[in-house]
C-alpha cells in the first residue's frame, strides 16, 4: 500500500507499507511434542529476504553481531 499526501498534509512525506501474514500448522514429533524448529527458521529466512540480507550459503556460519554489547 502506498499513500500520497494532499491538501494541508502535502508537506508529509509518501509512505509504503508491507503486511506480511502467515499461517501454518507446526509438525507433532513422535513423542508428541511440537516441533516448531523448522518453522521458526523458516520465518526468520523470510524476514531477512524481506528486509533485503544476503542468504548465508549452507555450510557457513554467521557470526553474530556485538554491537550493542559494548560497555556491558
Amino acid at each position: 500500500m502506498t499513500t500520497e499526501c494532499f491538501g494541508t498534509m502535502t508537506g508529509e512525506p509518501a509512505t509504503a507499507q508491507l503486511e506480511v501474514r502467515a499461517s501454518w500448522t507446526p509438525d507433532v514429533d513422535e513423542d508428541g511434542r511440537l516441533d516448531m524448529g523448522p518453522h521458526v527458521e523458516a520465518w526468520g529466512e523470510l524476514m531477512c529476504t524481506a528486509v533485503g540480507l544476503p542468504p548465508v550459503p549452507e555450510g557457513v556460519t554467521a557470526i553474530p553481531s556485538r554491537r550493542g554489547q559494548r560497555g556491558t
